[in-house]
């Protein structure tokens, strides 16, 4: 295997966020990463920390970025023994606190995990695996398991095996970023998570819309990688301008895509 990455980068007002990178000569790439914590959750960011050290994934590199926070999460960050590198400073928002940590990142493969999900166990191995198996791979994605704050499993949301240019232009569909894991190359060519559209909501929707105009090589795993975590808390459960962000990123899409702006009204909802 070669480097994987994880990045927990904080999230405006709401908390901090991860990301990350595995370092270090192994030959073939895998994934990075990030989580998002719910500002003052710090058992929130307790756990998603535990979730990648039950990976037990060699040469894991996790960065964090903190907006700041006084409520222990710095404490928390220098003792965790899976925390290679944190910046706690102000920021604008979730978005630009994941960008912060992508450009820290030094992984081949990239990926994020907000607060309200974790890996299944086992999940970095089948992705360091498939990317070993196909150099050429620019993005590998698979199904997530929602839960609820116990634990228990309420369902599994799985994602078609169709290439994810078809799926965002056609479908209105969306990547889910706790159980996807791309190439840093393929994140250079999208480029970074858009601050001013979406500085707090719906920047998924947006950077995976632009990141699978790019993608020539792709795979669907089938299997169950991580976990999202169905709460009341989650920011974007009653987001009244929503809609018309998602209206202005599908737009946009369709532009780069080279076809109309003139779109059906189909929408993807942002769960960060």
């Amino acid at each position: 295997m070669e480097q994987f990455g994880a990045v927990l980068a904080e999230a405006m007002a709401w908390g901090v966020p991860v990301i990350g990178s595995n370092s270090g000569g192994i030959p073939e790439t895998i994934g990075q990463a990030g989580i998002i914590v719910p500002e003052g959750d710090v058992p929130a960011l307790a756990r998603a920390l535990a979730s990648l050290i039950r990976q037990e994934y060699p040469r894991l590199e996790v960065i964090v970025v903190d907006g700041g926070s006084t409520d222990g999460t710095v404490e928390l960050l220098e003792q965790s023994p899976v925390v290679s590198r944190f910046v706690s400073e102000p920021d604008e928002g979730q978005t630009q606190a994941l960008n912060k940590g992508f450009r820290l990142a030094t992984g081949e493969i990239f990926g994020w995990l907000n607060c309200d999900e974790r890996y299944r166990p086992g999940t970095l191995r089948l992705v360091g695996e498939a990317f070993a198996e196909q150099p050429d791979l620019d993005i590998l994605f698979g199904h997530l398991v929602v839960t609820d704050k116990f634990g228990r499993e309420l369902g599994c949301l799985r994602q078609p095996a169709i290439h994810p240019r078809n799926y965002a232009l056609y479908a209105a569909g969306l990547l889910y970023s706790e159980a996807t894991f791309w190439k840093k190359e393929l994140h250079g060519k999208t480029g970074e998570l858009a601050e001013v559209l979406c500085r707090r909501y719906a920047m998924d929707v947006d950077w995976f819309g632009r990141l699978s105009l790019a993608v020539k090589s792709w795979r669907r795993l089938d299997a169950c990688l991580s976990e999202f975590i169905e709460h009341e808390g989650r920011m974007t459960a009653a987001v009244p301008e929503l809609p018309d962000i998602e209206w202005k990123i599908r737009q946009r899409l369709l532009k780069l895509a080279g076809g109309s702006a003139v779109c059906s009204q189909a929408t993807v909802t942002s769960r960060d």
